[in-house]
């Protein structure tokens, strides 16, 4: 039975392989940079459950890629990028075929990306897996002084698998498995189903031919000879002109229609040719034998000398500046876009703010704010911590410099980084307006410390009761800590 030890001494050997990562470790994760500092990027390994049925035996794993992230979190993108990546190269090693017969990973894995301010600052991903391992329940290897009654061999499970791995299951040794048959269609419509180890060989089409099959167009420019009842992928056909300013690959059944050029000689329209055609203008017109060229809707026009050759430039298209790709001159490009309605920040809080303590569960947390504008709020955005849970919002009037009556609530799950909710509420700009949560295990909202002065208070309500419709006398003031809530339209 291959043992914890073994697997994590083999997650040590891939992560000191890999040059990506400078440090293994294993244990909770409390315990990164608990008694010395880490060296990052990291591989930490926190074992699970465990579990077993006939045969097998099951054990979760949390597999923690982290790396430092600045106190401005400006290379919080950077990391997350980077140690996706270094867990994917891990997870791929972990499912090799070699691995099967010590260990099998399950085919899924649960990627969950952090932002942990804990000793270190650091952010990465949470990979949690599920590995099986053949237990033979052998009771001759059991240390005991009761000799087992032998009861047959115990074998490993059967892995069967096709030499590109696309087909790949275990079986219980000793147990029957039929494989599934191969079905073929040959040229004359008929089914045939054979074994899927058997080899087969395509009879002839009741028309003749020796059960070849003839696929050509229809002017005879493409032909090509294939076995009768085969699938035929028709190359695409490559359209471009003479230098090549217009290139572009097509299906081979597909009909295109270019846009025609309009070619006018000092204002006079001198006819109306194919977009990807070479014109030769002569040179016999007066004010000097320019010529102009544009296309139908005028929204291209240049001035060229008669008697020269025009290649027309590929269009450079730009949206705010930035490039879309070159297109040919003749293409039509659908450009429609909506734009979004524009959001405004109603009351709350408008940036986050640094490290901070983890609220007590059951306690309702309450900060007053002037509302900046007025407006219908339909979205509460609220930053989680460092756990997921769930989270009671809601919205409070002002009576006496304490929260009034409630206005709008909303029950939601919450996870880390930026949660937007759902809310109807009304808001008046110039009037106070606290805003308050309350979760039901602890860090699932972060309490951060700042120097904006937000007046805040707590009660205890109790996470199954719903928020009071009065919030009425508080427990407590709160002077130095805030939370980020806002309401934005």
């Amino acid at each position: 039975m291959f043992s914890l030890n073994q697997f994590i001494d083999y997650l040590r050997l891939l992560a000191d392989a890999h040059k990506q990562i400078k440090t293994f470790g294993t244990g909770e994760i409390w315990e990164i940079s608990a008694s010395d500092p880490e060296v990052y990027p990291l591989l930490w390994c926190v074992p699970q459950d465990f579990s077993t049925t006939v045969k097998e035996a099951t054990t979760q794993y949390s597999l923690i890629f982290a790396d430092i992230v600045y106190e401005d979190r400006s290379n919080e993108q950077e990391i997350l990028s980077d140690q996706q990546q270094v867990a994917l190269d891990i997870w791929a090693q972990l499912n090799a075929n070699d691995n099967a017969e010590s260990f099998i990973v399950s085919p899924t894995a649960k990627f969950t990306h952090f932002i942990d301010s804990g000793t270190d600052s650091m952010a990465g991903w949470k990979v949690d897996i599920t590995v099986r391992i053949f237990f033979a329940a052998d009771l001759c290897a059991v240390p005991s002084t009761i000799t087992p009654t032998p009861s047959g061999m115990q074998c490993n499970p059967v892995v069967v698998q096709n030499s590109d791995g696309s087909f790949n299951v275990t079986y219980e040794s000793g147990s029957s498995h039929i494989l599934p048959d191969v079905i073929i269609i040959d040229g004359n419509g008929n089914s045939h189903t054979i074994p899927s180890n058997t080899n087969y060989t395509t009879p002839a089409c009741s028309g003749g031919g020796g059960g070849w099959t003839l696929v050509k167009n229809s002017n005879g420019t493409f032909t090509r000879t294939w076995v009768s009842g085969a699938e035929l992928d028709l190359l695409d056909i490559n359209l471009h002109n003479s230098d090549n300013t217009f290139n572009v690959n097509l299906p081979a059944a597909v009909n295109i229609s270019l846009q025609n050029i309009i070619v006018n000689i000092n204002g006079i329209s001198q006819g109306v040719f194919p977009a990807a055609i070479d014109l030769d203008v002569p040179y016999d017109c007066p004010n000097n034998g320019w010529q102009t060229v544009k296309n139908s809707d005028d929204s291209f026009e240049q001035d060229w000398v008669s008697g020269s050759e025009l290649d027309l430039a590929d269009v450079d298209l730009k949206i705010n500046g930035v490039s879309q790709g070159n297109f040919p001159a003749a293409v039509d490009l659908d450009l429609s876009y909506s734009c979004p309605p524009a959001t405004t920040v109603l009351v709350g809080n408008t940036g986050s703010f640094g490290s901070g303590v983890d609220p007590l569960a059951d306690y309702c947390y309450a900060f007053a704010h002037l509302a900046q504008a007025s407006g219908s709020g339909i979205t509460l955005n609220i930053i989680g911590g460092v756990n997921s849970g769930n989270v009671k919002v809601g919205v409070y009037s002002n009576s006496s410099a304490t929260p009034g009556s409630l206005l709008a609530s909303v029950t939601h799950a919450i996870s880390p980084g930026l949660n937007s909710f759902t809310i109807s509420v009304s808001i008046t700009a110039g009037l106070y307006y606290w805003l308050a949560f309350m979760e039901d295990g602890g860090s699932n909202v972060k309490l951060v410390n700042t120097s904006i002065i937000t007046p805040g208070v707590y009660k205890f309500i109790g996470y199954s009761n719903p928020l009071p419709s009065s919030f009425g006398t508080p427990d407590g003031s709160l002077t130095t800590y805030t939370s980020f809530i806002n309401i934005t339209t």
